[in-house]
């Protein structure tokens, strides 16, 4: 366990405001985070139902996390102990989400608005220490959410926009909410290191991507100016929005760790999500709920953007995914079972394809 298990009770009855007489392990429903599977045989996320003093039992998620979340990280991606790999790692990991991740979520669940709260899992309390780099969050626990219609994927995407609306165009909520904020010029400079987490991927690419391998090489060469075209387009983003992540509380829709979160494009947030249920819809149907999105969003935003602009903003959020976060999923599959690693790889080819055609590319 991340937290000395002498100390764990005393925290967990300081932040409950209660005594415990029992604490009994549950069956945790879905698997652990990729951040969590970082910790690398430790313990960092529990579901666990206290018995208290004056008879009540509550059911709990508690997560723990470390600052070695980084370095695990690198040493996860880098099985090969490639020089090269460690090299740009080392230098351009920050590209990949998860530096900071333990201090993000709890300044997240600790300063976000309150008008946003009823979305947000109910948060017991926080604890940290420093000088340890250990930190602990204790939420309460409700039912997941099972895809079964596209009605209910636009539900989840309803549930997400008005985090999308809330911080859009303000950029100061990067401090306060400490969301990773991704330049021109991090891309650019994270370029090496995108490609090389890509290409060492090898055969499997051309079994998932095919034709479009030269497209998805030619992205990663030109990342940072097709950014720097999207740059006026950006707000809070979950950066980790999937099933996985998303549960019910009665009819609310509610969304679980918000420690990738970042300031950018909205399409992210959709692009991710239907990576993960895409085989459940036919093209019609996923053409149907990108439109309901572009719709909805600009709608509620107010602004005007032409068809055209919304193509090329899911043309660049789609292939971010694919040579960024995809490539970090797949290389962590080499390492650990992650059972919705065949599913996504070839959702997201698939999606891919479906944007592009949209567009008359394919």
């Amino acid at each position: 366990m991340l937290i000395q298990k002498k100390s764990f009770k005393k925290h967990l009855q300081i932040i409950m405001n209660k005594n415990i007489s029992k604490i009994v392990q549950l069956p945790l429903e879905g698997g652990d985070s990729l951040t969590g599977q970082t910790s690398l045989g430790e313990t960092p996320i529990l579901k666990l139902r206290l018995f208290f003093k004056d008879d009540e039992v509550s059911d709990v998620i508690v997560k723990c996390k470390s600052s070695k979340v980084i370095l695990n990280g690198i040493k996860l991606l880098n099985y090969e102990k490639s020089r090269k790999l460690y090299y740009s790692l080392a230098r351009y990991h920050r590209i990949l989400s998860f530096d900071g991740s333990f201090l993000r979520k709890i300044a997240f669940y600790n300063k976000i608005k309150k008008e946003l709260r009823q979305s947000l899992p109910f948060v017991y309390g926080t604890y940290q220490n420093k000088l340890k780099n250990q930190y602990m969050i204790v939420m309460k626990e409700f039912s997941k959410v099972e895809i079964a219609s596209k009605d209910l994927v636009c539900r989840v995407l309803d549930s997400i926009l008005p985090f999308h609306i809330s911080f859009y165009g303000k950029k100061e909520s990067v401090t306060s909410l400490k969301l990773n904020c991704y330049s021109v010029k991090d891309y650019q400079k994270s370029r090496p290191l995108l490609r090389e987490l890509f290409e060492k991927l090898g055969n499997e690419n051309v079994l998932y991507f095919k034709e479009d391998l030269p497209c998805l090489m030619n992205f990663i060469d030109t990342i940072h100016e097709k950014r720097e075209e999207l740059k006026e387009h950006f707000t809070l983003t979950h950066n980790d929005f999937c099933p996985r992540n998303l549960f019910f509380n009665g009819e609310n829709i509610i969304i679980y760790d918000w420690e990738l979160a970042a300031y950018g494009n909205p399409e992210h947030d959709l692009i991710e999500y239907l990576s993960f249920v895409l085989h459940e819809f036919s093209d019609l149907e996923v053409y149907d709920i990108m439109e309901y999105h572009r719709e909805k969003l600009f709608s509620a935003l107010n602004i005007n953007m032409s068809k055209e602009e919304y193509q090329k903003i899911l043309e660049f959020n789609i292939s971010e995914f694919i040579v960024n976060k995809l490539s970090v999923y797949r290389r962590a599959g080499k390492f650990f079972s992650l059972d919705f690693i065949e599913n996504l790889c070839v959702n997201s080819a698939r999606l891919f394809g479906l944007i592009r055609r949209r567009a008359g590319l394919k």
